[in-house]
């Protein structure tokens, strides 16, 4: 399957490369999917974009916002980059010039919050008078040095989702408090994997999220897995086993090289493998088709997949598997991990900081029947929680079209925090 499947894109990238050299463009993205086709001529519904292959410095200057860069080093010895865009205006009464911490899902960085323009989350939240910080987990690019080890070691990608919980976000979250003195006042915004995380953060760091968070806001929320929908419902049976045939020939990470960006955002931006990459997404996340954006596919695929392990792919397959989130399950070794045979499960019943979801109607992944059940698990909690539904598909939080509705109910949540 692995073969047949690089064989393709291979000959796609093939058929790009060679397109390119005879039809030289100067446009880079397209209105709609068919304007693809006639991209080499220079179409009217196609323009060019600068953020595709840009770093993240670019974006931000070239969108004329100042932004800082901090450096944080885990428990672990992992170093993570944060970038911190200040209020662009003085801070009004209720924002106060408020720390925000926005995390992003798998696979992602925090260049997925500033990929819209002016119309872009992070920007629109410096607007406001917040001070946003943008972070990378560990393995993602800006966030992918360690103390002593290097990508090129095993040893550096043996984690998951569970240590970002544990370990990457009390880093954060201590050194945001220690920079702006807003111990207790950090406001926590995560999207797929990165509610995930604030989830483990909130139940096995409880006393350390209590002391620094004021609330969670969850983008797409993933703890409940029983109706996860499309591919990942599909492939989720055979990941154990093909994470162990990678391993085998010394593969332990997807998207920790440069190419996989030029390949991706090549095979995203030229027709036909253009439709190629609208499936995929499609078939992955889900598909609303009023926020379809076809213009942002090569700009997704310029930064998609960072570096990420196999193990936290492996460990999320393991979590639909099973319909809720429980701790990594590393077979016969159980007994010797957990002293059980079977991996133990988050308690979230745990979870004391306020929760407020925000749920795609379309959404493969964080999808309404599942959030709906950590909406019930939260209030029988008795902890201060909300639930609000969009006409989203799962990445439409950050790649969508409409955005009015989603941001004056975030700014009403913020607020009340």
């Amino acid at each position: 399957m692995i073969s047949v499947l690089g064989l393709v894109l291979i000959i796609l990238l093939a058929c790009q490369i060679v397109s390119c050299a005879f039809f030289p463009r100067k446009n880079n993205v397209c209105n709609k999917i068919p304007d693809y086709a006639t991209l080499f001529i220079n179409d009217k519904n196609c323009w060019y974009n600068p953020d595709v292959r840009s770093s993240m410095e670019e974006i931000l200057k070239r969108n004329g916002y100042r932004a800082e860069k901090h450096k944080v080093t885990t428990e672990d010895g992992y170093i993570l980059t944060m970038f911190r865009i200040p209020a662009t205006f003085p801070a009004d009464p209720v924002s106060q010039g408020r720390p925000i911490l926005i995390q992003h899902g798998i696979g992602g960085t925090g260049v997925f919050w500033i990929l819209q323009g002016q119309n872009s989350l992070a920007f629109f939240l410096s607007r406001n008078g917040y001070d946003v910080w943008l972070s990378t987990t560990r393995g993602g690019t800006y966030s992918n040095r360690h103390e002593r080890l290097t990508t090129a070691d095993p040893e550096y990608w043996n984690y998951s989702f569970h240590e970002h919980g544990i370990y990457d976000l009390p880093a954060m979250t201590t050194y945001i408090s220690k920079i702006t003195g807003r111990k207790g006042d950090i406001t926590y915004i995560g999207h797929s994997m990165g509610t995930t995380m604030s989830y483990i953060y909130s139940i096995l760091r409880k006393k350390h999220a209590e002391e620094h968070l004021n609330g969670i806001i969850s983008f797409a929320p993933v703890a409940y897995t029983r109706n996860v929908k499309g591919l990942y419902r599909f492939l989720s049976p055979f990941a154990d086993t093909l994470v162990h045939l990678l391993n085998g020939i010394g593969i332990y990470a997807i998207g920790d090289l440069p190419i996989y960006s030029k390949i991706i955002s090549t095979l995203c931006g030229t027709y036909p493998s253009v439709i190629f990459c609208e499936l995929s997404v499609a078939l992955t996340s889900g598909l609303s088709v009023e926020e379809e954006r076809p213009d942002l596919l090569p700009v997704f695929g310029s930064y998609f997949p960072a570096g990420t392990s196999l193990k936290l792919i492996q460990h999320f397959s393991q979590c639909i598997n099973a319909g809720y989130l429980q701790f990594y399950d590393y077979g016969d070794q159980n007994i010797v991990k957990y002293n059980a045979t079977k991996p133990p499960i988050y308690d979230l019943n745990a979870i004391s900081v306020p929760v407020h979801l925000f749920v795609g109607q379309k959404d493969f992944i964080g999808n309404v029947e599942d959030s709906e059940t950590l909406f019930r698990q939260l209030k029988s909690n008795r902890v201060p929680t909300s639930m609000s539904f969009y006409n989203y598909a799962h990445n439409d939080f950050f790649l969508g079209r409409n955005f009015e509705n989603l941001y004056s109910q975030l700014l009403k949540t913020i607020r009340m925090l």
